[in-house]
């Protein structure tokens, strides 16, 4: 462990030098990145203080509801988890360039393993730490908890988030075997495909309450409701290994709860159950599969296979033209990559989630409910938003830079940029629409909304979608970058930031137009109310894609290449 110690101190060591340097750029970038996490933290907090409070004004329902809360919690954070360290410990236990050199050292296999495994959990845990400690903080001061809560607490939550990464480690692993035997890319996207299917299904039939759940918990005349309740909710969950760490720390806020001494010792034995068989076993596979990466993931094609035969069509294959060459290739670059493939499930499978929570929720059917529903079609707007700003900043921000220095071919083409430009303004954009915004309309179809309430949110969302991608891709080509950079650290540059800013507020903005919008629709207001709030979101779009649009317009002829 000592190498492993040392390792990870060299790591400190270059982070200090970064400070030391006094690289304005980075340290402005860090800076702003801390303070939006502590912008988000704070929010967070009044958001679940309000939600405690309001929940525990509910009397018999209070209890379970809070309980119901913090199990879906665990358990959207345990699956999420458990994929997070799944698609980033895929390149970090095997693709990283690194291994090739640590594998020719005498440091052993095992302490390679350890030091990768602690990596990839500080890679992942970090954003539901964020996303935890202000829910706990909540939960301690609307039950009016001492100080040693919040100590046990942190403990519990440190515990989970290491059983759920041991797991993710573990299962990791099992896939880099399963690869090793399957090496083809039907057989890696099948194999993913059926992983986030199956994590999707189990998710969405736990979490998301029927209106058969809230008939139990909120059931009135019951002698002992609140029990009965929360007997309901304990048996519902049961079955999942983060149970006794929701459980655990209901009991320590509210003192209610079955078998809470047997609860609390699984959730301090169950993190330690998971890193010795992450250890031991994951290690020994770790030990047969390592070898195998560092050679490759795919398998090549014998010589004579690579010939195509005799009438296959030339590339480009479905699009024409020199700009609908360069669109197919961009297109097939990333279904070649594995890493690129396995973001891109990731971020599928955030989608299959929030398609199955919102098609889940149970419909408002009685009169006087049309704040609600607009409420529901707004909230459904703003996570669409959050999905559209997330894959516009890992695929569109970069799409200019990713062409690294062989851009001059690019640049040498007979292909003009301004047509380059809008033929990814429009790809991106129908992408974008067709999968997030058919989602979001079949959530609203079965919400209620009429036709015309359909067109005015089908609106909303390609005015959303046309936006963010606008926004994404003219700050890409004012803040270019062709030194080879990956498109992680291209999204955390100084442009990705400004494109992540740019694009929450602006979907911030969509948000509340939407939900007046959909409000005065649904509660029959005037036409010319609703043209004005249309024409307000269609102005708000205009403003904010206005600005990196003129700067992308002035800055095409001043390419860097350098």
């Amino acid at each position: 462990m000592r190498i492993v110690a040392a390792l990870l101190r060299w790591r400190l060591v270059i982070a200090a030098k970064v400070v030391r340097e006094r690289d304005l750029a980075r340290l402005l970038v860090a800076l702003a990145f801390v303070v939006v996490f502590a912008v988000v933290m704070v929010g967070e907090y009044h958001f679940f203080t309000r939600s405690f409070r309001a929940v525990a004004t509910l009397g018999v329902a209070g209890p379970p509801l809070t309980l119901y809360a913090l199990e879906g919690f665990f358990v959207l954070v345990l699956v999420l988890g458990i994929l997070s360290v799944v698609a980033t410990g895929s390149t970090v236990f095997f693709r990283v360039a690194e291994n090739r050199l640590l594998l020719s050292t005498p440091v052993p296999i095992r302490s390679l393993f350890v030091l990768r495994g602690v990596e990839t959990f500080l890679l992942t845990s970090w954003a539901f730490a964020l996303l935890a400690a202000p829910a706990l903080i909540a939960l301690g001061v609307s039950h009016h908890r001492a100080a040693g809560f919040y100590a046990i607490g942190a403990g519990l939550l440190l515990g989970f988030l290491v059983f759920a990464g041991a797991l993710g480690t573990l299962l990791t692993m099992v896939f880099g075997a399963l690869l090793g035997h399957f090496r083809s890319r039907l057989a890696i996207m099948g194999l993913t495909a059926l992983l986030l299917i199956i994590a999707a299904l189990l998710v969405g039939r736990s979490v998301v309450p029927t209106r058969a759940d809230f008939a139990t918990m909120f059931e009135p005349g019951r002698l002992n409701g609140t029990t009965i309740a929360l007997h309901f909710v304990e048996e519902k969950f049961a079955r999942w290994p983060s149970h006794a760490f929701a459980a655990s720390v209901f009991g320590l806020a509210t003192g209610q709860g079955s078998h809470p001494a047997r609860t609390f010792a699984w959730g301090l034995a169950l993190p330690v159950l998971a890193l010795a068989a992450a250890y031991w076993a994951g290690g020994a596979l770790f030990r047969r599969v390592v070898w195998r990466a560092a050679e490759g993931v795919l398998a090549a094609r014998a010589e004579g296979d690579a010939v195509p035969p005799r009438g296959w069509p030339t590339f480009p294959v479905v699009l024409r033209g020199p700009v609908g060459g360069l669109l197919e290739k961009e297109l097939l670059t990333l279904l070649r990559t594995p890493q690129e493939l396995g973001r891109a499930a990731f971020l599928a499978f955030l989608l299959l989630l929030y398609t199955f929570f919102f098609l889940r929720v149970p419909v408002p059917e009685d009169a006087g409910t049309e704040d609600v529903t607009a409420r529901l079609i707004a909230f459904s707007l703003l996570a669409a938003g959050y999905f559209l700003t997330t894959l516009a900043l890992r695929f569109v921000f970069p799409s200019l830079s990713l062409e690294g220095r062989s851009v001059w071919i690019l640049l040498a083409s007979p292909a003009r940029l301004r047509a380059l430009f809008w033929a990814k303004l429009a790809l991106y954009s129908l992408a974008g629409f067709v999968g997030l915004g058919g989602i979001s309309l079949a959530g609203g179809q079965r919400l209620g909304l009429s036709p015309a309430g359909l067109a005015l949110f089908g609106t909303l969302l390609a005015l959303m979608s046309v936006t963010i991608v606008t926004v994404a891709l003219s700050l890409g080509v004012c803040w270019p970058d062709f030194r080879g950079r990956n498109a992680e650290a291209l999204a955390t540059s100084g442009g990705g930031l400004l494109t992540t800013l740019l694009c929450l507020v602006y979907v911030a903005g969509t948000g509340w137009l939407g939900y007046r919008l959909l409000l005065a629709h649904l509660t029959r207001a005037p036409a010319g109310r609703v043209a004005w709030f249309l024409g307000g979101a269609v102005l708000w779009a205009a403003i904010v894609a206005a600005g990196p649009l003129r700067a992308a317009w002035r800055r095409r002829a001043a390419v860097d290449l350098g």
